[in-house]
């Protein structure tokens, strides 16, 4: 199951990327992020694996992130593990104009069971529905300064 999200930001690309990539400010725009703990390699280099903790509902979802390719202002590419998917995101950051920066988000969702690959077509809406949620979340604390 593939999927993209874009949004654009009223911000240069350099803050965009600076808070983007700071896990410090997952708090601040994604929802239910409870904890980012780091595993191993240096930490926001390529290799580098981190623990993500998230609180949605009653449910305590644990996911592994490493970082596949990243290419600061420019490209960040993440796998995220969990028993039930595997997910692979491609964040692009494009700059427009000296201070719009759009983000594009790519992600290529593998459910790890069948029963929830036969589910796929139906759950799609509700994995873009929240990546939206999320960047219009990330929009919005970005441009309150």
């Amino acid at each position: 199951m593939q999927y993209t999200t874009t949004i654009t930001i009223d911000k240069p690309i350099a803050e965009v990327w600076s808070f983007f990539d700071d896990p410090a400010n997952l708090s601040k725009w994604v929802k239910g992020f409870k904890d980012y703990k780091h595993l191993s390699g240096e930490p926001g280099a390529v290799g580098a694996k981190a623990k993500k903790v998230y609180e949605e509902g009653k449910r305590h979802v644990e996911m592994t992130e490493e970082i596949m390719e990243r290419t600061p202002e420019e490209k960040l590419k993440l796998k995220i593990t969990h028993p039930m998917v595997k997910t692979r995101v491609e964040y692009r950051f494009i700059e427009k104009g000296s201070s719009q920066t759009e983000i594009i988000a790519t992600a290529d969702v593998q459910f790890q069971s069948f029963l929830y690959s036969l589910l796929a077509p139906l759950m799609k809406g509700s994995f873009a529905k929240r990546q939206r949620k999320d960047f219009q979340q990330l929009k919005e604390v970005m441009e309150r300064d």
